[in-house]
């Protein structure tokens, strides 16, 4: 039996930088904390929806990192 309260190193890369998750916990909370199954095929429309309405603000290269998830096809 291992210890409980030891903590176990992370196995696997993370797939978001700091920024990228910034900008996706942003717009998780703007649409009340909806479910990943449900952000996923709205994210693009969203994006561009609060970005003409000066709600977030995001560079290029975020947008670019949040929609080339190889997980996802768009």
């Amino acid at each position: 039996m291992g210890d409980i309260g030891k903590r176990h190193k992370r196995q696997r890369q993370r797939i978001y930088c700091d920024d990228v998750l910034r900008a996706l916990k942003q717009i998780w909370v703007i649409m009340d904390c909806i479910c990943g199954k449900r952000i996923r095929p709205m994210l693009k429309e969203m994006l561009s929806i609060l970005q003409r309405h000066k709600e977030i603000k995001v560079t290029r290269e975020i947008k670019k990192k949040l929609f080339t998830d190889k997980r996802f096809n768009y």
